[in-house]
């Protein structure tokens, strides 16, 4: 069985992830994320601009991806191998769905949390589950 998802649902989880998971990410499973300061200022602005709001962190990001069609670097300071991952909104869009299913209906049904947050964020760094 497969939950196909359409590319607003995996936009939305994928926010949702970076909200709920990010932090936990970063600082549970060292891993870093970097992305170019100019890339960040132009994607605020570029979101304050079109919606009149004042975007947080997560706004910025996918912003970053999704407006302005750039890059988030996360590197995993514990692997020895291909230790920096480059995603896009490419990236997000194919692998989002591959996250495994009880993590995806987790999130389907409201019932998401930290750990369907960074097993989601895993799947699209890495194309697959590696930090439990």
């Amino acid at each position: 069985m497969q939950l196909i998802l359409d590319n607003s649902e995996k936009k939305e989880y994928f926010y949702n992830a970076l909200c709920n998971g990010l932090s936990s990410l970063q600082h549970d499973f060292d891993i870093e994320l970097s992305f170019e300061d100019a890339d960040y200022l132009e994607a605020r602005d570029y979101f304050e601009y079109f919606t009149g709001n004042s975007p947080c962190f997560e706004d910025v990001l996918m912003s970053i991806l999704f407006d302005r069609n750039k890059t988030l670097t996360f590197i995993d300071h514990n692997e020895f191998n291909n230790n920096v991952h480059f995603i896009t909104k490419d990236t997000v869009l194919e692998r989002v769905n591959n996250t495994p299913m009880k993590h995806l209906i987790d999130m389907f049904n409201g019932h998401d949390d930290a750990t369907t947050a960074t097993v989601i964020l895993q799947q699209v760094i890495f194309n697959e589950q590696i930090y439990a």
